[in-house]
């Protein structure tokens, strides 16, 4: 495995996460603070700038002042919600392509029809292995910086999150 020029790794169960190449800054908004703790932590670890918001409208006042390289959000939050964010930075010139990663525990299809069709890059159920979405995140940035379009999917309990890139 190629080590990144700082040479940076986290540690996991299943081997080293290799860290970002260069910072990248993630905001982090999920009013869990234990899922947000979990989240922080292992983003850090792979060498992400993390900035948290415990809900919507503190996630929104945070990526207009400071656009961060992408947004995991979750959905259902109290005031304003994953989708209600979601569209409010695709309304605003400055977040505007700023790729956008639900976390939710909720599985409904419309659900994820709703996401994709706000533009997100991606959905990630809960529970979720917090070093397989370190390691989506990483590829969505890398993708992202590549100028690449993506549509992600989630796979199916016994694979890892993966990326695919649009057409």
């Amino acid at each position: 495995m190629d080590m990144p020029a700082d040479g940076r790794r986290a540690a996991s169960a299943d081997g080293p996460v290799e860290a970002c190449v260069g910072t990248r800054r993630v905001l982090l908004v999920e009013d869990d603070p234990l899922v947000r703790l979990v989240c922080s932590v292992n983003l850090r670890l792979a060498g992400f700038e993390v900035a948290e918001a415990g809900d919507g409208q503190r996630g929104l006042e945070q990526a207009q002042l400071e656009p961060p390289d992408l947004v995991v959000s979750d959905i259902r939050m109290p005031g304003l919600d994953g989708f209600a964010l979601a569209e409010a930075l695709r309304r605003d010139e400055r977040t505007r392509a700023v790729p956008i990663v639900f976390l939710s525990g909720e599985t409904e299809a419309a659900e994820r029809r709703r996401a994709y069709a706000i533009g997100a890059s991606g959905f990630v159920a809960k529970p979720f292995d917090p070093v397989a979405l370190v390691k989506l995140l990483a590829g969505v940035i890398e993708k992202v910086a590549a100028g690449r379009r993506l549509l992600l999917f989630e796979p199916s309990a016994q694979e890892s999150p993966q990326v695919r890139l649009a057409q």
